[in-house]
């Protein structure tokens, strides 16, 4: 006679039974995990092609329209003649939009390059321009004081022509 092991149903006694509901509790709580788990793997795999998919078809886009948006250098130009403010690119010189100018942009510098310079001893008053200084932007941002300077120099320069004004206090000639 041969020896054979089987697999058949043998009756648990209670405390067998109690050891597999423990052993069932515990199998139950590691699936409830893993199913969560599975879940969040899930979305943030979702998510990892979903924004893989918008950068093929940013890049199927860019390859097929031969373009790509980037930051580029632009500068404003105020156009006296339509009263437009174009902005303009630095490397292609091409106008990428235009909008009106604001009563601000309208006002105009009267020397935009012209720097106060006094003129030393050494230097004839004929030679040199004297050009009051560029007002703020904002003129109720001038203290009282340098208002009264100014108003005195451009009097002094309007009565004596190029002519250096007066030194205030403090100041040499």
């Amino acid at each position: 006679m041969e020896k054979q092991t089987r697999n058949l149903p043998v009756k648990l006694k209670e405390d067998e039974v109690a050891a597999k509901s423990q052993e069932l509790a515990a199998s139950i709580r590691i699936l409830e995990d893993m199913e969560i788990t599975l879940k969040s793997v899930s979305k943030k795999l979702k998510d990892d092609i979903t924004a893989k998919n918008k950068e093929v078809l940013n890049l199927a886009r860019i390859v097929t329209d031969k373009i790509e948006y980037r930051d580029v250098e632009c500068y404003e130009y105020r156009n006296l003649t339509t009263f437009t403010v174009e902005i303009i690119r630095f490397d292609t010189s091409e106008i990428v939009a235009t909008r009106p100018m604001t009563q601000n942009e309208r006002q105009l510098v009267m020397f935009p390059e012209k720097k106060l310079r006094r003129v030393n001893e050494s230097e004839s008053a004929d030679n040199v321009a004297v050009a009051p200084p560029d007002p703020p932007a904002d003129p109720s941002m001038i203290p009282t004081a340098e208002l009264e300077q100014i108003s005195q120099e451009s009097e002094t320069v309007k009565e004596n022509g190029n002519a250096q004004p007066e030194a205030s206090e403090g100041q040499e000639k």
